[in-house]
C-alpha cells in the first residue's frame, strides 16, 4: 500500500489521505498529519541509532555508548511530546562524544 501524488500535489491514498505538500501552513489538517508522521518517524530513528550505539558499546566494552544506546531505544516509549523527544534524543546522541569512559 503506497501513496501516489496527484497533479495537485495531494496524496491520494495512504496514512494521510489528502495531505497537501505545497501548502503546509494553511490547513490545520496538514499540520496534524505532519505531527503524526513525526511521532512515528522520530522514535524509529532513535531506535536505530540506539541500536548502533548499543552494539558498538557491547563490542568495544564501552559503558557510555552502551547505556546511551539503551536509553535511546527506550525513552521514546515514555516521551510523547515531539519537541522534547528530539531534544532528549540529540542530547543522548551527543553524550558519547563528550564523555568517554
Amino acid at each position: 500500500m503506497g501513496a501516489a501524488l496527484s497533479t495537485t500535489g495531494r496524496v491520494r491514498m495512504g496514512m494521510c489521505e489528502g495531505f497537501n505538500f505545497q501548502r503546509l501552513d494553511t490547513n490545520p489538517r496538514d499540520a496534524r498529519c505532519c505531527r503524526v508522521i513525526a511521532n512515528r518517524l522520530y522514535p524509529r530513528s532513535a531506535d536505530s541509532i540506539g541500536l548502533g550505539f548499543f552494539v558498538y558499546g557491547k563490542r568495544q566494552r564501552a559503558v557510555v555508548p552502551l547505556v546511551c544506546g539503551l536509553a535511546l531505544m527506550t525513552f521514546p516509549y515514555f516521551v510523547s511530546n515531539t519537541v522534547l523527544m528530539v531534544l532528549v534524543g540529540v542530547v543522548l546522541i551527543a553524550i558519547p562524544y563528550f564523555f568517554r569512559i
